[in-house]
């Protein structure tokens, strides 16, 4: 890469649980868990509204799994949304504006007074959620930064970006 790509954009409540969600919706394990759940919630109301489905003794456990299921489903649309909201209302450091610079040694984040660098090798996958890119990095922890596709700014700049991660063979999902 021939520049440096510098974005800025301050992150919104919004922009925090759009990211769980996609984080969530791309994670393995949470579609698998997803799946079987909507497959008992399904054979849960069979078993409790078809009349000669099942033994009596099963209506029982179908009202527990149907609860379960209405309170997973309740957690993830309501639930994470006002827990973030609570956090970002706190948390000034969540509101605070971010600076990210690209270039083909690294990518540095600085928020505030604080800054990290995520070397190139210990990203795992860029995932495309629509308007914005989250980004998985793995090294002595695991950080999910995400960029709003709208802080590419400058003309060629989104480009640069996506030719960069092909080049360091980090996959865009």
């Amino acid at each position: 890469m021939d520049r440096t790509i510098n974005l800025r954009f301050t992150p919104t409540q919004k922009d925090y649980v759009r990211a769980t969600r996609v984080l969530a919706r791309k994670s393995p394990g949470f579609m698998v868990m997803a799946i079987i759940l909507a497959v008992a919630m399904v054979a849960s109301a069979i078993v409790m509204f078809v009349p000669g489905v099942g033994q009596p003794s099963w209506d029982s456990i179908a009202v527990v799994v149907l609860m379960i299921g209405a309170f997973y489903i309740l957690y993830f649309v309501a639930i994470v949304p006002l827990q973030f909201a609570q956090s970002y209302k706190k948390n000034e450091y969540l509101k605070m504006e971010r600076h990210f610079t690209i270039s083909d040694e690294q990518m540095i984040m600085a928020v505030g007074d604080r800054s990290t660098t995520f070397e190139w090798e210990n990203f795992q996958k860029v995932i495309d959620g629509g308007d914005f890119f989250l980004m998985i990095y793995k090294a002595q922890e695991r950080i999910y930064p995400f960029i709003p596709k709208d802080a590419f700014t400058e003309e060629g700049s989104l480009e640069a970006y996506l030719d960069l991660l092909a080049e360091k063979s980090i996959p865009v999902k």
